[in-house]
């Protein structure tokens, strides 16, 4: 019960509401939100079954943004970004309601941290726009500070390696320093902006002259981003890739990164 002036100032107890609200924010779990599946790689499952087994345990709150490819993109899950403190993106040429981009476009502008793997780079590039659609063509390279520009096929695998002058960068915690194969066809990612840093590059198995960037980070001015273009189905069963996950999403969100991942 409250007592003497608390009971005579509604001052005082407005005070003590905004007082409880902000530490139950401050104790508030990170809040990260998922738009995915581009009904190639699978994101739509694969990404949800990471996250629910790598960060929700972490303490992570995840709200998922299924895509449905078979139907024009309609997001109105899109107002959780209002709320959120990290977006991750995996969609494939994709044109949204003007309104639902403008949402997308806020949350990336504000400076929050974005994270993408494998077709974000091409997310909000579609071939045809419709009557009441919006385009982000400028995506990759106004976000996460790369330029995609085609593939190699998916012949070759794509052997990777971690940047020896990035090794000591808290998402590379644990990340092995060796060779590592991936099913992924190797993206052609060129012309990176200044403010990225390369974190792993990658070649074709016998083409060792290719040589692409195949994850980075982008601090541009206030921006917080991440990107690789790893990301095919078979690639979240290798535990270097879901290592390198977890440590940007908890990077992104200002968690500790542990040493040793379970």
């Amino acid at each position: 019960m409250l007592h003497g002036a608390w009971m005579r100032s509604p001052l005082a107890l407005l005070a003590l509401a905004f007082t409880l609200l902000a530490a139950r924010v401050v104790g508030a779990p990170p809040h990260v939100v998922f738009l995915v599946g581009e009904g190639e790689y699978r994101t739509g499952e694969t990404v949800p079954a990471w996250a629910r087994s790598e960060l929700e345990p972490r303490g992570v709150r995840c709200t998922f943004i299924i895509d449905d490819v078979k139907i024009d993109a309609d997001f109105p899950q899109l107002a959780e970004l209002e709320k959120a403190d990290a977006f991750f993106v995996c969609l494939r040429r994709r044109a949204l309601p003007v309104e639902q981009l403008a949402m997308v476009r806020k949350f990336a502008e504000s400076g929050k941290p974005v994270l993408g793997i494998r077709t974000a780079s091409h997310a909000f590039a579609p071939k045809e726009l419709g009557a009441g659609r919006g385009a982000w063509e400028t995506f990759d390279r106004d976000v996460f500070g790369g330029w995609y520009q085609n593939h190699y096929g998916k012949a070759p695998a794509t052997l990777v390696r971690r940047e020896e002058k990035s090794a000591g960068h808290a998402i590379l915690t644990g990340v092995p320093a060796g060779e590592l194969r991936f099913e992924s066809h190797l993206y052609k990612c060129r012309d990176l902006a200044p403010s990225t840093t390369v974190l792993m590059s990658a070649t074709l198995e016998g083409q060792p002259e290719v040589r692409e960037p195949v994850a980075w980070i982008n601090v541009a001015e206030h921006r917080k981003a991440f990107y690789t273009s790893l990301g095919a189905p078979e690639d979240f069963e290798v535990p270097a890739f879901r290592r390198l996950l977890l440590n940007a999403a908890l990077w992104s969100v200002n968690l500790p990164i542990p040493p040793h991942a379970r």
